[in-house]
């Protein structure tokens, strides 16, 4: 199932970067945010705050390749989460793990990211912004990407 070693190489991909955080390979949701705010927790540095990245796709484009084959190119979407501490300076940390996630991703090119990936594209930031999660004031990005695959 190409789409599921897709998701978990991006996983390992992103999980591999120093002091990331929490990395899961779909959406977190919970119907009480106290379970949501746990499990987007994370201890950094000695300091417990909230940092996780969450991995989805967000559609797939589907075309004819060749006689047999279909290609297929899967938007996936990596979130991120960070706590917001301005008195720390934690918009710039956040952008530059934004960028170290970015290289990471960018390091997997031109090689597949899995067996059955025919091109990983560049790493495109869309959002960078501020939200809210549960009752706490984050930073917030989406990091997306193109996985291409070939299916018989």
């Amino acid at each position: 199932m190409p789409l599921a070693e897709i998701r978990t190489q991006l996983k390992t991909v992103v999980a591999a970067v120093v002091d990331i955080g929490q990395v899961h390979d779909y959406e977190r949701w919970a119907a009480e945010w106290s379970k949501v705010l746990e499990t987007f927790k994370a201890t950094i540095g000695g300091a417990e705050r909230i940092q996780a990245w969450t991995i989805t796709r967000e559609g797939t484009a589907g075309s004819d390749h060749d006689v047999g084959q279909e290609w297929r190119s899967h938007l996936m979407v990596l979130r991120g989460y960070r706590g917001l501490d301005d008195t720390q300076g934690s918009e710039k940390q956040f952008q530059d793990l934004i960028e170290t996630v970015c290289a990471a991703l960018r390091a997997q090119r031109p090689a597949n990211l899995a067996a059955t990936v025919s091109r990983l594209g560049p790493a495109q930031v869309r959002i960078v912004e501020h939200r809210i999660l549960g009752d706490v004031l984050c930073h917030y990005c989406e990091i997306a990407v193109q996985a291409e695959e070939v299916q018989a």
